[in-house]
């Protein structure tokens, strides 16, 4: 059986109260304290499992919030303010793979200080580059990481309907 199918609304909603920024438990031994602990990749999970008998009850705290607050689970839930341990609704959101990439932090490799612009040795050039919806984007060749970054600015606006409100205040 799909954890969905047994992790409803309304078996969550026993189990937990959404409160702040995460879920507290509602039920056990950890009545009143906060759900969660970090994976590694820092999302925070519960594990369900032995509770329901179900090898896939092991759940993330946002799926939890979004199926509290919203009623459903989607396929891709995006932290607006790029907080994986910030669980509040208003900053949880349903997104494409696209629009959770777009919404991404900076790789720590990067070396251009701006994302999706890179250096190409062999031409010593620098040029943006993005994939939105499967199509693979890319700039001329320019001088300068920045004028790299300015013309892919551009390109994702021209391309990205909604690129705005998906960046929001996280360029």
């Amino acid at each position: 059986m799909h954890k969905w199918e047994v992790l409803t609304r309304e078996v969550l909603a026993s189990l937990f109260e959404i409160k702040n920024s995460g879920i507290v438990w509602k039920v056990g031994r950890n009545k009143g304290e906060f759900a969660g602990t970090p994976d590694s990749g820092g999302y925070l999970q519960v594990d369900l499992r032995a509770r329901f008998n179900n090898s896939s009850c092991l759940v993330y705290v946002h799926q939890i919030v979004h199926m509290l607050d919203k009623g459903y689970v989607p396929n891709r839930i995006d932290h607006r303010d790029r907080n994986k341990l910030n669980n509040a609704p208003s900053n949880l959101r349903e997104t494409s793979p696209s629009h959770n990439t777009l919404n991404s932090k900076m790789p720590e490799t990067n070396t251009s200080g701006y994302k999706g612009v890179v250096f190409e040795k062999d031409r010593g050039k620098w040029r943006g580059k993005f994939t939105y919806l499967g199509k693979r984007y890319v700039t001329s060749r320019v001088d300068s990481a920045e004028e790299a970054n300015r013309l892919l600015e551009i390109k994702r606006r021209e391309i990205i309907p909604d690129y705005e409100s998906i960046i929001g205040e996280n360029p």
